[in-house]
């Protein structure tokens, strides 16, 4: 059980640290249109990212109970 909660936190902290940097990338861009274009691909990447990160979480728990 606390190895799968381990996964579960190390995951969690993995996207954010992402997250971040992707914002990171964002702030060095200068031309508007490009900032707008990242922020659309961005905003897609991150719908597939969390559907993700979302079944990875049921495996894990499933697998725990």
């Amino acid at each position: 059980m606390s190895e799968a909660l381990i996964l579960v936190n190390l995951s969690l902290r993995l996207s954010l640290f992402n997250f971040y940097g992707l914002i990171y990338g964002i702030f060095r861009f200068t031309k508007l249109w490009e900032l707008l274009l990242l922020i659309e691909i961005l905003k897609m990447a991150f719908r597939d990212y969390s559907k993700i990160l979302i079944g990875i979480h049921l495996q894990i728990y499933r697998k725990m109970q």
